[in-house]
């Protein structure tokens, strides 16, 4: 098992969908929180085709939940991360910690992901 301590890219951007990625941070991301990532090979922005987003599962009610997108893998590690999701190998993503955001700075998310089965 191979881990690797990064932070999310672009948690600064809104989604496609309107959404802030800020207020689903400041709202519910917390560390130890399981992310969900998702391969996007066919995304415009990435050079390589090797982007990944992240996800989190959260609750808007007690019975309802939804998948926000709080950013993505950045570019140094993204190429890593595609490849082993892209081989079917089991990946498991975490929030260390949830940074920044005091005087007007964007609230940034520390993770780590685990690409089980790497060497």
């Amino acid at each position: 098992m191979s881990q690797i301590r990064s932070k999310i890219a672009g948690v600064s951007f809104k989604n496609n969908n309107g959404t802030d990625r800020q207020a689903i941070i400041r709202k519910f991301v917390h560390a130890g929180d399981p992310l969900i990532l998702v391969r996007e090979p066919h995304n415009k922005f990435s050079e390589d085709g090797s982007a990944v987003a992240v996800y989190i599962r959260i609750k808007k009610f007690w019975f309802f939940t939804s998948h926000e997108q709080l950013g993505y893998i950045g570019s140094n590690i993204s190429g890593d991360v595609a490849a082993h999701m892209d081989s079917r190998r089991p990946v498991k993503a975490v929030v260390s910690d949830v940074t920044g955001g005091t005087k007007g700075k964007s609230i940034g998310v520390n993770i780590i992901i685990e690409l089980i089965g790497a060497s």
